[in-house]
């Protein structure tokens, strides 16, 4: 399960950034041509889950567990989370196609390798896909990290939060493989490649990944069910 959110959620640590990096980074009402840095946007991220997560608990949680009859809902708080991760993706995938289509500015970015120009689209635009993100995230790491926890015996339970963690070390390392492999279509210069084909693939994987995840899970309830009626 966390592989197939971390395929969503790496996009945004590596990609995001860079894809910020080639679009109008100017600095409103700067009189000296000061830019922010691609990384400057990832405060939609946390302002995602700060604004997200009040609501989620107060109101929207609730509703979830109703609706399953007084449990936690692990599948359904994953899946929405996946639904907003992949969102969150699609979008930058679409900006990205708008990015290219833009007018190049007689402008080098200060934060993309040296020499290249940003693109006219406003990179204030990525502030959408990094919030989509933490919202996600808010629906995905608790949830696994309380199913770790609920559906392991005591003297597991440590070892089983560890393990989310060394997973997702995994996906770091996936990924990095994955950015080699695409190398060809995702150069230093996006205007030059299809960062969006890196996005799409992305979706796919997570998908096919969540799709592992909610198989699982439903034959693990399915054999505890039966364990505690036998």
């Amino acid at each position: 399960a966390n592989l197939a959110f971390n395929s969503l959620y790496n996009s945004m640590q590596y990609w995001y950034q860079q894809q910020a990096c080639q679009m109008d980074l100017r600095m409103p009402f700067s009189t000296h041509g000061a830019q922010f840095a691609g990384s400057f946007f990832m405060i939609a991220d946390c302002l995602g889950i700060v604004v997200a997560t009040p609501a989620a608990v107060r109101w929207f949680n609730p509703m979830l567990e109703k609706a399953c009859g007084g449990s936690f809902c692990h599948g359904t708080k994953y899946g929405l989370g996946m639904l907003f991760g992949a969102s969150s993706v699609l979008t930058a995938a679409r900006l990205e196609v708008y990015r290219k289509r833009a007018p190049l500015l007689a402008l080098a970015s200060n934060c993309a390798p040296a020499g290249i120009q940003m693109t006219s689209l406003s990179a204030v635009y990525m502030i959408l896909p990094f919030f989509l993100m933490g919202i996600g995230e808010i629906y995905t790491q608790p949830v696994l990290m309380h199913f770790a926890y609920s559906r392991s015996p005591a003297s597991m339970r440590t070892l089983a939060s560890a393990a989310s963690l060394v997973i997702g070390a995994v996906s770091t390392a996936l990924f990095a493989a994955q950015i080699g492999a695409l190398s060809r279509y995702v150069p230093n210069d996006l205007n030059q490649g299809h960062l969006e084909y890196g996005y799409y693939l992305n979706i796919v994987n997570a998908a096919l990944l969540y799709g592992a995840f909610i198989y699982a899970l439903n034959s693990f309830e399915s054999t505890r069910s039966e364990s505690s009626s036998a």
